[in-house]
């Protein structure tokens, strides 16, 4: 007689979060020129995932959460920017038919001197006044691609991979009384809402101006399904708003997905 296994739902979420680590190295690195009227390059890494059934449905509904614990929280604001570029979102986890598992972070200076971190983009769109735009990343001399990729794996360093990107309990709030500026962003930095240590983090050398958005998304109807990931870099040659290097990194996904508005 064959046994069979039954799992509650918080196994089944614990299942798929560890298999949203079950990853091969990724398949291809491509560097995409700017859009009309840009002059923000993107870095694409497309990454399957053992079980990948490459079949996702752009139709079907996605709960977008933070990558990070057992029972990871739900990334409102991020999400209302999914939706704005032609993702069906939902705020309700049980009606939805894919878990998107996001990080998604900002590099801004922490010092006057100009050193940077990583900041959540769900602690940056928070904030109660605009955080201040940021300088360029991308410098003639090299090549985009290897700039961005350069920074891109600084961050990785820093933040051994993106375990420590930690939001804390309540970064909405956090964010909406720190005020505008550089000032609002380095008070964030000391009261723990990114994990990432600063002593790292300055160790590292991380320059302003890197967006970066990771994802992984699995199904919510059935166990060991991961449907596709990304881990996706932006950068500019032109000081930005750290809001269109977040939005311009959403949009590049949107469109390797199918996603249209």
């Amino acid at each position: 007689m064959t046994r069979v296994i039954r799992l509650n739902n918080s196994s089944k979420q614990i299942v798929s979060f560890f298999l949203i680590f079950l990853t091969v190295s990724c398949q291809s690195i491509v560097e995409h020129a700017p859009l009309s009227n840009s002059s923000i390059h993107s870095l694409v890494m497309d990454k399957t995932a053992v079980f990948s059934s490459r079949n996702f449905d752009a139709n079907k509904s996605i709960y977008v959460v933070s990558e990070s614990g057992i029972r990871p929280p739900h990334l409102p604001l991020t999400s209302r920017l999914f939706g704005e570029n032609g993702f069906f979102v939902t705020s309700e986890k049980d009606n939805a038919d894919y878990i998107m598992f996001v990080i998604s972070f900002i590099t801004m200076p922490f010092k006057e001197d100009g050193r940077a971190m990583p900041y959540t983009a769900e602690y940056l769109l928070s904030m109660r006044e605009e955080p201040p735009v940021v300088k360029p990343l991308l410098l003639p001399g090299e090549s985009t691609k290897k700039q961005i990729d350069k920074m891109a794996k600084l961050v990785d360093k820093a933040t051994n991979n993106g375990a420590n990107f930690y939001m804390g309990a309540n970064p909405i709030s956090l964010g909406s009384s720190l005020g505008s500026g550089l000032g609002g962003i380095i008070a964030g930095a000391a009261m723990g809402v990114i994990g990432t240590a600063t002593g790292i983090a300055s160790q590292n050398n991380i320059k302003e101006g890197l967006a970066g958005l990771r994802f992984s998304i699995a199904s919510n109807r059935s166990i060991g399904n991961q449907v596709v990931g990304f881990d996706i870099y932006i950068a500019s040659t032109q000081p930005e708003h750290p809001e269109t290097l977040l939005r311009a990194a959403i949009e590049r996904a949107a469109i390797e997905l199918g996603v249209s508005k």
